[in-house]
């Protein structure tokens, strides 16, 4: 994907630490947590200290927005990948074969080349199939066999032959995703609004707008250098 849970939470900066690894009971006052403290954690998930007694630590994981910043993470690399008019294609990432199978659960099969150019992580778009045509996330990869998220639309054997290339998302336009998508799950509650008066104060947003969506200008900073003109 474009960004990550754990760039994205990273970004809203509602949290007190960072850590490697989910904490356990050791995670506790003597390395200067506290009942309250909101840790987040590399692999995207996030803890609430209840308890931090020595040697004895309570946490509890705060899972309330992990599936809507996931889909936010999942649906801003399709957006971005259109808007931006640009794939970020990586040279090595490419590969063509005429014997792609596709499958349920999300998993295609080549009988001829294999996979070995993709990696779990990596976005890659399909083209030229007959109905999957599209940007999917790749999550696991063995020998002839990849597993992508979301499942193809349509299974069977492919005719023809399928090209595949993967994306590489410059970092800064990675961090520019993940206040996006922090965005979308944590601060969108003014239903588009642009503007407010009340009483003798009154402002007017700047907004800009991806895939009919208006982002503050300080959300999406840095997001037009990766713009790729369209000559008509």
């Amino acid at each position: 994907m474009i960004c990550t849970v754990f760039e994205a939470k990273l970004s809203y900066g509602q949290i007190d630490g960072t850590s490697i690894s989910q904490p356990d009971d050791s995670y506790d006052l003597t390395l200067g947590y506290y009942a309250g403290f909101r840790l987040l954690v590399e692999d995207g998930t996030s803890w609430i200290c209840e308890d931090a007694s020595a040697a004895a630590a309570v946490w509890n994981q705060d899972e309330s927005k992990d599936a809507e910043i996931y889909a936010g993470c999942r649906a801003m690399t399709e957006r971005l990948i259109i808007y931006l008019d640009d794939m970020f294609p990586a040279h090595e990432g490419r590969m063509a074969s005429s014997g792609i199978t596709f499958d349920i659960g999300g998993v295609v099969n080549d009988d001829n080349s294999g996979f070995g150019v993709f990696y779990p992580g990596d976005t890659i778009q399909f083209c030229q199939t007959v109905r999957n045509d599209g940007y999917y996330d790749v999550t696991e990869v063995a020998p002839g066999v990849m597993t992508v998220t979301p499942e193809f639309p349509v299974t069977g054997a492919d005719e023809g032959t399928v090209y595949l290339y993967a994306a590489f998302f410059p970092t800064a336009l990675s961090q520019v995703a993940a206040r996006m998508v922090a965005y979308d799950v944590y601060s969108r509650s003014d239903n588009g609004m642009s503007g407010e008066s009340i009483g003798s104060y009154s402002y007017t947003k700047s907004l800009v707008d991806v895939a009919g969506l208006g982002y503050p200008t300080d959300v999406t900073a840095g997001l037009m250098t990766f713009k790729r003109p369209k000559i008509r």
